[in-house]
Formats: structure tokens, sequence, C-alpha cells
């Protein structure tokens, strides 16, 4: 007599498939404040990032009238190159930047500079 041969019975389990996890909404805030810098402060930081998440910001810069010089502003991204805008007294000066890491304003001249920011921060 022959072995007899084992034949594994093939069962078939239906298992859910796991969820799709979803994806993090942005965290997005508004920020704004006042710009005055004398020959004592020529430069002056106003947002550092803190993540190595992506961040992308739009950012608009207004020079008052009474400014005797013009702003500059320097926006630092973690990878390629920075983006620099320069805000005559009496104009506002606005771009929309991704990989954002520092941002900051100062300015040439040992002037004044007086002047208001907002920008919108979204992060990813």
């Amino acid at each position: 007599m022959g072995a007899k041969k084992y034949k594994p019975e093939l069962w078939c389990y239906a298992f859910p498939c796991p969820p799709v996890p979803e994806l993090c909404p942005p965290i997005c805030n508004n920020v704004c404040g006042n710009i005055y810098l004398d020959s004592p402060v020529t430069n002056l930081e106003i947002w550092k990032a803190e993540t190595s998440r992506k961040v992308i910001i739009t950012l608009s810069v207004f020079s008052s009238f009474a400014s005797t010089s013009t702003i500059k502003v320097r926006i630092t991204r973690n990878f390629g190159n920075c983006v620099e805008l320069m805000v005559s007294p009496g104009n506002t000066a606005s771009a929309t930047v991704d990989n954002v890491k520092l941002i900051t304003v100062s300015h040439e001249n040992k002037d004044i500079v007086e002047g208001k920011y907002c920008f919108s921060i979204c992060v990813y």
C-alpha cells in the first residue's frame, strides 16, 4: 500500500483591506507685524522654520512713506535660490515662495525704515 498523499485544503480568508491613511491637512496661519529699523538695528529676522515639513509662504511687505531707505526682504529656502524683494518707500512688494526656511528684513543705509508685513504660512 502506498503512502496517502496529503493535499492541504485551501482556506480562503476574507480580510478587509486596511484603510488608506489620510494625508494630514495643511496647517495655515496668518502673521502680521510692524517693521522699524534704524542705525543700531539694520537686520531683523521676522520668521524662521522650526520644522522639516514643506512650508509655503505668501508674503507682502509695505514700506511707509516716512521711510528714508528701501526695505530689503530676503527669503531663504531649504534648497534653491533665495528670493529678494526691494521695497521702496510708499510701495508694497509681494511673493509666494515654497520650501521657506527664513525671512529677514534689512536696510542698506543707516537711515530709518518703517513699514508693515503680513504673510500667510502653510505647513504641509
